[in-house]
């Protein structure tokens, strides 16, 4: 082999191993497996979005694999299904159209495993926050403010970066943030007053809070963040916020179950639930 093919070669198999050792291995982002990895959990993101008469709402399923990695999983490989095609119908893109007002449940089924979240519908014409995109990067459009961001956890770098999107569709940089002193920064939640984003940092084992400047896209810590995470597992690997926008859910590595904390309207500080325990 060439000097030069070599070289390239070797820095290829590199950079693969090095994304593997964050995001799992490069092929499990298509099947979910190989050399025995498994799907553990699916959730649908974002996380239970509310919508208006006549929207629609674009899910992605991403899966947790056995090894502790996280990919998002590819149309053709997930089953999309709703609970009430009266409030809101799905396709199998993920693309859910909303009816009526009401809610639904919207379910995204991997090969045999299966999650769900709650797609709320209320009359149109309100100034409904619009939320898109995967477990680390999240679009989120603010009527009222007429801003568009993007939000993007950087797990390698330790930052959490957002852009202004333009009415042309090109996105600038807005800001790019430290989540010092917690590390890897990767699953992103905003809640649904669209004040608040929340961030599972998967080295640190805990969860951050920031506020969010609507006109600027800055972030700034809530009072209390990083929030430590108290649970039977081996820390957070996903974090959502139910739809009433009351509450942060929190998935843990190696367990069954999950935490709620409350969200304080006012700050955004995150409380334990007493009830989860």
């Amino acid at each position: 082999m060439p000097k030069r093919s070599k070289a390239l070669f070797i820095f290829s198999l590199i950079l693969s191993i090095g994304l593997a050792g964050c995001f799992g291995n490069p092929l499990d982002l298509f099947d979910g497996g190989g050399s025995g990895i498994s799907i553990k959990t699916i959730s649908p993101t974002p996380a239970n979005p509310t919508i208006a008469v006549g929207a629609t709402q674009t899910f992605v399923a991403n899966a947790t694999l056995s090894d502790g990695s996280t990919a998002t999983e590819p149309e053709s490989s997930t089953a999309w299904t709703t609970s009430d095609t009266s409030v809101a119908t799905i396709d199998a893109s993920g693309v859910a159209t909303a009816v009526s007002v009401g809610t639904a449940t919207i379910s995204a089924k991997v090969k045999s495993v299966s999650g769900s979240t709650v797609l709320t519908v209320v009359a149109a014409g309100q100034n409904v926050m619009a939320v898109r995109g995967t477990f680390r990067v999240l679009r989120v459009n603010f009527p009222a403010a007429d801003r568009s961001y993007v939000f993007a956890g950087n797990a390698l770098d330790d930052t959490v970066s957002v852009f202004r999107v333009l009415t042309s569709g090109e996105e600038t940089t807005a800001g790019k943030f430290s989540s010092a002193p917690s590390r890897g920064p990767l699953w992103l939640a905003v809640n649904s007053s669209g004040r608040f984003l929340y961030v599972a940092n998967l080295k640190s084992r805990d969860v951050s809070g920031y506020s969010i400047d609507v006109l600027t896209g800055r972030l700034s810590a809530v009072p209390g963040s990083p929030f430590a995470i108290e649970g039977a597992g081996d820390g957070p690997w996903a974090v959502s916020v139910d739809a009433s926008g009351e509450f942060a859910d929190v998935a843990e590595l190696n367990s069954a179950g999950g935490i709620r904390y409350r969200i304080d309207p006012a700050t955004g500080t995150l409380s334990l639930d007493e009830s989860s325990r």
